[in-house]
């Protein structure tokens, strides 16, 4: 593998409080000309507050999914059950 670029300019934002993370890093892009640190800055914390990690973790969005698998696997049986006990 070769190296791209020496002297890239990057971004470091410390999250402290995280349970999994605690940097991320951002690379500036070359073409990124006439962009201040502010806004350079601003944009990092405004990806990092909308990924998935800023928030942690889902909440509820498993269980959701195992008790409509819960609910879909004993309708399942019921049915069963009952074209079984008409025969």
């Amino acid at each position: 593998m070769a190296i791209k670029g020496c002297a890239r300019q990057m971004i470091v934002v410390n999250a402290g409080r995280g349970d999994v993370f605690e940097t991320a890093y951002f690379i500036v892009r070359a073409d990124a000309g006439g962009v201040g640190q502010t806004d350079m800055l601003r944009e990092a914390n405004r990806i990092v507050a909308e990924s998935c990690f800023a928030t942690g973790r889902p909440r509820g969005g498993w269980l959701r999914w195992f008790l409509t698998g819960v609910l879909a696997g004993a309708a399942a049986v019921g049915l069963a059950w009952l074209i079984v006990s008409l025969l």
